[in-house]
């Protein structure tokens, strides 16, 4: 199980890191597909490892989408095939990341707003960790 899960979370992020990219859009309709999957894999839902998702959900809404809500979705479907341990370290490093990245990019551009695609941090953290193993237990 925890190869297909390892195998699921590359690539519920490869694919829509990539379309996140290019469109600064996920591919809703493959991201359910896998979290219904990733739910029947396992036999029930792990609500606790779905929760940050939910929570990015929830700050899409508040934020007036300037958090995308399909980070949310996407963290959901991972949590459908991981536990909120791995979860938040994915999510962590992916935050670190993103944020040294938009660091670097507003003092090397002096622009007001920057755009960023965040599932592209999310698959880099992943397989960061996957690289190390130390990604599920």
């Amino acid at each position: 199980m925890k190869c297909l899960s390892n195998g699921a979370l590359l690539l519920i992020l490869t694919v829509n890191g990539v379309s996140d990219l290019r469109t600064f859009r996920i591919l809703p309709g493959f991201t359910f597909l896998l979290l219904v999957s990733g739910i029947i894999a396992r036999q029930g839902i792990d609500l606790p490892a779905m929760f940050p998702g939910i929570l990015f959900l929830l700050a899409a809404v508040l934020t007036r989408e300037k958090v995308g809500p399909g980070d949310g979705i996407v963290l959901l479907a991972c949590g459908a095939w991981s536990d909120l341990f791995t979860i938040c370290r994915i999510l962590i490093l992916a935050l670190i990341a993103a944020l040294l990245t938009g660091a670097v990019m507003k003092a090397v551009r002096s622009e007001k707003k920057i755009i960023l695609p965040f599932v592209p941090f999310l698959w880099l953290s992943c397989t960061i960790l996957l690289a190390f193993g130390l990604t599920l237990r």
